[in-house]
């Protein structure tokens, strides 16, 4: 009785337990059906402390991947998600993946030739000023 938690120090009285399973007895209830019945309660209750474990676990693995994934540049799954979204609607407006994709790279290009308009007004506005106090 002891290996199972009943009686010395397991917190119930074996004569108290006796005495519950006579009774049960007495009034024709199964033994076997209240102690496999029992046995599933103490299956579901580890079940249940096994899932909060994996949880937990599952949650710490989560927050490791994020970390990496932020390491790598990917840590905001909000805007490819609503790229995402924005190609399969204009998708199902007719405009195609190759439209999007030189759309795309005609704007970069047009970009790059700003950036390069810019930078090189800004040197010639730094080398006329230059110019100017050099005077």
């Amino acid at each position: 009785m002891a290996a199972v938690g009943l009686g010395d120090g397991g917190g119930l009285d074996v004569s108290q337990v006796r005495n519950v399973i006579r009774a049960f007895q007495k009034y024709g209830y199964s033994l076997s059906k209240i102690l496999n019945a029992f046995a599933e309660v103490i299956e579901i209750k580890d079940a249940r402390e096994d899932i909060k474990q994996q949880k937990q676990e599952i949650e710490e693995q989560r927050k490791v991947l994020d970390r990496r994934l932020e390491d790598l540049g990917f840590g905001d799954f909000e805007k490819p998600t609503q790229t995402v979204s924005a190609l399969m609607t204009l998708t199902q407006y007719g405009i195609g993946f190759d439209k999007i994709i030189s759309i795309s790279q005609g704007l970069r290009r047009q970009q790059q030739q700003w950036g390069m308009q810019e930078h090189a007004s800004n040197l010639n506005g730094s080398s006329r000023e230059s110019n100017i106090t050099s005077r």
